[in-house]
């Protein structure tokens, strides 16, 4: 298994002695290595717009009110916990994603008060005070699939999802 970040490819090669050397080359949106941070992540495929101006990055999307989601897919031990969740010192994209939605979100309040005042002064009137101009409402969720249970990442301990909770008191009954 050989990654080529610079071109976005992963090549795999078969080296079996009696076989043949054949090589396979998987492209990709973006291919990250065992060196690459979390912050380098983040950046490529979190705040990476697509490839028509109308695709915007996952943190855009959702606060234009869309919906994101993001998979992250592999065997034990080949780092999902860690690109997802992070340490302290190299948060992981659950982290930087929260961090940078609130961020916006409170961005888009400022201008919502920016406007509502300027529209005032224009009418001649003094400010008014703060009036609801629609809600901004940000839920989220982050599971984990393991063996086959779901588990809410963002509960204190670690526990099964409801759904799952109802499907184990079926299945003992």
């Amino acid at each position: 298994l050989d990654t080529d970040a610079d071109r976005n490819a992963v090549r795999i090669a078969s080296k079996t002695p009696a076989i043949p050397v054949k090589t396979k080359e998987y492209a990709f949106d973006a291919v990250f290595d065992a060196q690459s941070t979390n912050e380098q992540v983040y950046r490529n495929v979190f705040l990476r717009s697509g490839k028509s101006s109308e695709d915007a990055n996952v943190v855009e999307t959702i606060l234009r009110g869309g919906i994101a989601t993001v998979f992250a897919y592999g065997a034990t031990g080949s780092g999902k916990t860690h690109t997802m969740i992070g340490r302290k010192e190299d948060p992981g994209m659950m982290m930087r994603s929260i961090h940078d939605v609130f961020d916006g979100v409170e961005r888009m309040n400022e201008k919502r008060k920016t406007r509502r005042g300027e529209r005032s002064r224009e009418e001649g009137g003094e400010e008014e005070e703060e009036q609801e101009e629609g809600t901004l409402e940000v839920r989220c969720s982050y599971v984990e699939v393991y063996n086959e249970n779901l588990y809410d990442l963002l509960a204190e301990r670690r526990t099964t999802t409801v759904s799952q909770q109802q499907q184990q008191q079926q299945q003992q009954q």
